[in-house]
C-alpha cells in the first residue's frame, strides 16, 4: 500500500467530498480528472511542492474510484468511458514517473485531447447552472487552461489543438456566480466561495502580463473543494 503523505490527508476531503452531493454518476470523476491534469501540468512548476507528484497520484487513484463506482444506465457508455479512461490514465501514469514529460508537446496535447474524448461521452449529462457542481467544473476548466499555458511548453507557445479563451471561461464563471448567488441569497458558504474567487479573478483576466499558476492552483482547490460539497438545490 502506498504511503500516505501530507498532501494526501491534506487533500482528502477535496478527493472525495465532491461524490457526496454529485448531481450524475460521473461528476466526482470529471472534478478528478480536471485536477489530475492541472496536478500534473503543475509537478514541473518552479513553485510546485516536493511531493506534488505523490499528490497527483492520489487524484489518479481517487478518479479510478469514481468510476469504478458509478452504475451507468447505459452500458455502451459506461464501456466506452472505461476503455477512454485507460487510454488517458496510461498517459498519466508514464507522466507521472518522469514528470518533465508534462512539459514536452505530445504529452500535453495527448492528456487534453483524452480529457476531451471523457467529457464528450458526458455532454448530455453534465450538470446546468444555478449548480455548485457546475459552477465547480467551470472552475476547474479555467483553472486547468491557465495552469497549462503557465507551465508547458506547448501552452506557452499557443500551439496545441484547443486553445481556450480563459476571458470568455471567466465571464461565464460570473454568471453562473451571479445565478447561485441569486438562488442562494443566504448561503453565507456561497458568499465565502464568490469571495475567493474574486481574490484570482484578476489574475485570470490577465494571465498574459500577470501569471501567478501556485496562487490560482492552490485557490481553485478552496473553490472547487466547497462547490462540490455543496448540496443541490
Amino acid at each position: 500500500m502506498r504511503r500516505l503523505t501530507f498532501w494526501s490527508l491534506a487533500t482528502l476531503p477535496l478527493l472525495f467530498s465532491s461524490s457526496l452531493f454529485a448531481a450524475s454518476p460521473y461528476d466526482a470523476f470529471l472534478l478528478d480528472i480536471y485536477r489530475l491534469e492541472r496536478c500534473g501540468f503543475m509537478t514541473t512548476s518552479e513553485t510546485a511542492k516536493a511531493d506534488r507528484v505523490d499528490r497527483c497520484r492520489d487524484i489518479l487513484d481517487a478518479a479510478n474510484a469514481a468510476l469504478e463506482g458509478v452504475s451507468d444506465a447505459d452500458p455502451a457508455r459506461q464501456s466506452a468511458m472505461a476503455e477512454a479512461w485507460q487510454t488517458l490514465s496510461s498517459v498519466h501514469e508514464e507522466a507521472l514517473a518522469e514528470p518533465s514529460m508534462f512539459r514536452t508537446p505530445y504529452t500535453s496535447d495527448d492528456l487534453r485531447s483524452g480529457r476531451r474524448a471523457i467529457v464528450a461521452l458526458l455532454q448530455d449529462d453534465l450538470p446546468k447552472p444555478p449548480s455548485p457542481v457546475a459552477l465547480a467544473i467551470q472552475m476547474e476548466r479555467i483553472a486547468n487552461e491557465y495552469v497549462w499555458r503557465a507551465e508547458s511548453v506547448m501552452g506557452m507557445t499557443a500551439g496545441s489543438s484547443e486553445i481556450l479563451d480563459i476571458e470568455v471561461m471567466v465571464a461565464e464563471a460570473d454568471a453562473q456566480f451571479a445565478m447561485l448567488l441569486k438562488s442562494r441569497p443566504k448561503d453565507l458558504e456561497v458568499r465565502g466561495v464568490y469571495a475567493k474567487y474574486q481574490f484570482i479573478r484578476n489574475s485570470l483576466i490577465n494571465y498574459n502580463s500577470n501569471t501567478v499558476p501556485y496562487i490560482v492552483d492552490l485557490y481553485a482547490d478552496k473553490i472547487t473543494e466547497a462547490l462540490s460539497a455543496m448540496k443541490e438545490s
